[in-house]
């Protein structure tokens, strides 16, 4: 393996040096006739080949952390693959979020994402470990009470535990969303024709209200872009897509754009850099790619191939495929994404034995989850990573009486169900097979429509 870098580095050095010697002036100020350039050539080749390489390896590429928790990092030095002491020097991207101690040690500090670089102390090599902070809050929208309702997770078991509700502004709340840096939260209050607005405190994630901004039609879902600047909200009576800025010092939101679908929408996700949306189309049996600008503005890029009518959708964590939950027949499709374009290609369609509503998939990118809304079930689901294929793994027994969406937990060990005529239901997930095992169930402080844990 060394070898192979080295040739590979050696050819590119090549490459860059025939291209300087294109310019007759470098080439006849460095050399004077061909001799010297087969001379030069393998001088400087034959030291290249000779260099060393040096690499820093980390015991782990990513890791999840609860807030105000720490995980230790460590590092080893290899030289052309043998193992060499030397000192590190540790860095943070974002030390509102994590900071690093001079030996590796992790501190979660704030929610959101930092990475944590390592380097070699007066060299070059350097690896890097993707760190993602959550605080463990569970918030469900309360859609018959008017109201978002508080859990705090335990980390240990998963078991959920209820603090509090507070009110919305307007009636019937279904969307719900949380900031990736767990400073504001939002709900779309769909009978009320509005979003709430809410201030949490960060220490015990307890909400106030601050305020709300009208949006007409029948307000639905909602998505948060990851740099926390833009609400993407899914107007059902509208029949489109609204955006909003969000005021980074008060969490006020403002309308920038709005794209219609030309029929009525509940549902939208967002590929995980943020780069495009999804919604279905006015038939509802195609899936519209939304370029998203920096300003928040939507363009349309791609329209997918035809499917069963469109339900819920989820995109898997490393933005390679969306999935797109169906009704008549029953199912989930499938489809691969093109980044550079928005591009949707249909890789398949798994047929199911009930109709799934809310749909979600593993942090790990392996398994994905349909809660099913007519028999009460949840069905796992094994996702092929190098393609994308489905395949069913199991269905848990019937719980609740109208099962909506589902969420997991940023570790992927928990997850959690909302039910719109009873109590939320707590799971373990098996970290090898991917299927669930009931923990019980708890009352927020109301039937849940929707839920968001962050």
């Amino acid at each position: 393996m060394v070898i192979v870098k080295r040739i590979l580095f050696v050819l590119q050095i090549i490459f860059i040096f025939n291209s300087c010697l294109l310019n007759p002036v470098v080439n006849g100020a460095v050399l004077s006739n061909e001799t010297d350039k087969n001379s030069f050539l393998r001088s400087v080749f034959g030291y290249l080949l000779q260099r060393p390489i040096r690499t820093i390896k980390l015991n782990k590429d990513s890791s999840v952390i609860q807030r105000l928790g720490t995980d230790q990092l460590s590092a080893s030095l290899t030289v052309d693959g043998n193992p060499t002491t030397t000192s590190f020097v540790w860095t943070s991207s974002n030390t509102s979020v994590a900071t690093v101690s001079e030996n590796g040690l992790v501190t979660s500090v704030g929610t959101g994402l930092a990475t944590i670089t390592v380097r070699e102390m007066g060299g070059s090599a350097f690896a890097v470990c993707a760190i993602h902070v959550y605080s463990g809050y569970v918030y469900t929208s309360l859609n018959f009470n008017t109201a978002v309702g508080r859990l705090t997770m335990n980390t240990s078991s998963g078991l959920l535990t209820f603090n509090s509700t507070i009110g919305t502004v307007g009636i019937d709340p279904t969307g719900i969303a949380v900031d990736p840096f767990g400073r504001f939260a939002y709900t779309g209050d769909f009978n009320g024709g509005n979003i709430s607005q809410f201030k949490i405190d960060v220490s015990t994630g307890a909400l106030t209200a601050n305020g709300s901004i009208t949006t007409g039609g029948l307000p639905r879902n909602i998505f948060i872009s990851p740099d926390a600047k833009f609400l993407y909200l899914a107007n059902q009576g509208l029949t489109s897509v609204q955006s909003f800025a969000i005021n980074q010092s008060t969490g006020a939101l403002t309308l920038i754009d709005s794209f219609s679908v030309g029929s009525p929408l509940a549902n939208l996700t967002m590929e995980p850099t943020g780069k495009y949306l999804f919604v279905r189309n006015s038939t509802g049996t195609n899936l519209l790619s939304i370029l998203l600008d920096s300003s928040g503005s939507m363009t349309l890029a791609s329209t997918s191939p035809t499917v069963s009518p469109i339900g819920t959708l989820a995109t898997d964590p490393y933005g390679r495929y969306v999935f797109v939950a169906c009704g008549l027949p029953n199912s989930i499709s499938s489809m691969k994404l093109n980044r550079e374009n928005g591009n949707l290609a249909l890789i398949g369609t798994l047929d199911l034995p009930t109709l799934p509503n809310g749909i979600v998939v593993h942090p790990n990118g392996r398994f994905l989850y349909s809660a099913n809304i007519l028999d009460q079930t949840i069905s796992t689901i094994s996702i092929t990573p190098d393609s994308g294929a489905l395949s069913l793994i199991a269905t848990t027994s019937p719980r609740g009486g109208s099962v909506r969406y589902i969420v997991i937990d940023p570790t992927g060990r928990f997850a959690y169900l909302a039910d719109n005529a009873g109590s939320l239901q707590q799971y373990s997930i098996d970290q090898n097979t991917g299927v669930l095992t009931w923990l019980g169930d708890v009352n927020p402080g109301g039937n849940q429509w929707n839920l968001y844990i962050f």
